[in-house]
């Protein structure tokens, strides 16, 4: 009721306090002028609105079964449903008679059964009279002050001033060109027809690219340890230069040795025969 208002009343809200409230009593008194022309061209003393609901509930009990059963009325079996009508206390198993004050169809079938009018027990709310007393108030003018109220002087607020209700979070909001936005729309997959995920993050195809990308990685890793032995095998080519020279000191280094060996083998034999002569 609130947002219906506010839509009603949408152009005078962009208005002065005082400006607004003079258009809101003369859409009101239209209204109510509106209304109790409407009523007084009633052919009957109960509403349309009233009559169709009846005439609806009296073509529907043409398919009830009726059933006597003593002081506690009737009870009416409609379709796979079984409802208690009491007459004298004006109540129905099935609550509509109670919450909307027009007999249901439960209620129209006992009645006709007892050759009573089902509109002489509808609501006395929806007679002519009372809708036309609802809309037969006087004309409501403002009192009137000694001292006038001026209006606060006007500030231009940066930014275009703001029209429409303010929505909440979790409302969806329209376009402008008549498409409705996805927002606030379950996610559902057009594979699997599921909701809770798209057809990106379909289960199946999620473990597919799992799979691929543990293959791609096992082959890197693979080629790889290819890849290491031939490294290895042509590691001795570029240092085959290193490793000759190195064996070549070596068997020099041995060379000298054994030379120097032989050289103070001698001297001594030659100073051991020197002492004995």
């Amino acid at each position: 009721m609130v947002e219906a208002f506010n839509a009603w009343i949408l152009d005078a809200m962009c208005k002065p306090i005082i400006t607004m409230l003079e258009e809101i009593k003369v859409m009101v008194m239209t209204r109510k002028h509106v209304k109790r022309t409407w009523a007084e061209k009633w052919r009957t003393n109960i509403s349309s609105v009233a009559l169709q609901k009846l005439e609806k509930n009296a073509t529907t009990s043409t398919k009830c079964n009726l059933a006597y059963n003593g002081d506690k009325g009737f009870e009416v079996i409609h379709e796979d449903n079984q409802h208690t009508v009491d007459l004298k206390e004006l109540k129905c198993t099935c609550r509509e008679w109670v919450l909307t004050g027009i007999p249901c169809c439960h209620v129209v079938c006992a009645m006709y059964h007892d050759e009573k009018n089902p509109k002489a027990y509808a609501s006395p709310w929806y007679n002519n009279e009372q809708y036309v007393a609802a809309y037969s108030q006087g004309e409501i003018f403002w009192l009137k002050r000694a001292d006038s109220i001026l209006p606060l002087p006007v500030k231009n607020i940066p930014g275009r001033p703001k029209k429409n209700r303010r929505k909440s979070k979790d409302e969806p909001k329209k376009s402008k060109f008549g498409k409705d936005t996805r927002r606030g729309l379950k996610m559902s997959c057009s594979l699997c027809k599921q909701v809770g995920h798209n057809k990106k993050l379909f289960p199946a195809r999620s473990n597919m690219s799992k799979n691929l990308q543990e293959q791609n990685s096992n082959f890197g890793s693979s080629s790889m340890q290819v890849q290491q032995p031939q490294l290895e095998t042509t590691m001795p080519q570029s240092a085959g230069k290193h490793l000759r020279t190195h064996n070549m000191e070596g068997k020099e280094k041995e060379s000298s040795v054994s030379i120097s060996q032989c050289i103070t083998n001698a001297e001594g034999t030659k100073k051991e025969e020197e002492k004995t002569i």
